[in-house]
């Protein structure tokens, strides 16, 4: 059985607002990135203190190859910030999943409500 979450139509729309806006955002970095050729990379350190990633996460996955650093001169390891971006992705989708569980209502609710 399908579950389903009930939203006012404002809330709903300011949800698409903010993600169409996000996704213009990234849209315009990544193009002023890619004619500038600037890389979108940074520190282990850096990405989870800015997007608030678990370091024991990131290291889980850096052991099974899912991460693989650049070093520079120095020998500084960088990380694309796309496959951290990724990893909160997985990391934030099962909290999410969860929560909205817990909003949800069984399809067969709404059909009982309308009649």
């Amino acid at each position: 059985m399908k579950k389903m979450i009930l939203i006012e139509r404002s809330k709903f729309a300011l949800l698409v607002r903010s993600h169409m806006k996000a996704s213009n955002m990234l849209l315009v970095l990544q193009h002023v990135c890619r004619e500038r050729r600037i890389s979108l990379s940074m520190t282990q350190e850096e990405v989870c203190e800015l997007i608030r990633l678990d370091p024991d996460f990131v290291e889980k996955y850096k052991r099974r190859g899912k991460l693989c650093p650049v070093e520079d001169q120095d020998g500084k390891q960088y990380y694309n910030v796309l496959d951290f971006i990724n990893l909160k992705d997985m990391q934030e989708s099962k909290r999410i999943f969860y929560q909205t569980m817990e909003q949800a209502v069984p399809d067969t609710a709404i059909i009982i409500k309308r009649e």
